[in-house]
């Protein structure tokens, strides 16, 4: 069987995540989690703390999410129209 790769895995991690962003929502709103394993890991008051957690578990090699625990807006935006060039 072949192993997945890691855009692969990212892919998982990502629709996991995408999956239990509610449920996270509701004791963990604003921080921000390391998710690894199609599960979160652990729940962190700062970016900086989370990922350097992750660091800290996983290495650089390894594939994993941080991110902050928040609603998303799925609309698509132009970087150029959001930073005001255009």
């Amino acid at each position: 069987m072949k192993s997945p790769t890691d855009y692969e895995q990212l892919e998982r991690e990502q629709k996991a995540f995408d999956s239990q962003l509610a449920d996270m929502m509701r004791d963990h709103d604003g921080e921000f989690v390391v998710f690894r394993g199609e599960k979160p890991v652990a729940f962190f008051p700062t970016y900086n703390e989370a990922y350097q957690a992750g660091l800290d578990q996983f290495g650089l090699d390894e594939v994993y999410i941080v991110s902050e625990v928040k609603r998303r807006d799925h609309h698509p935006t132009s970087v150029t129209w959001a930073a005001g060039v255009m």
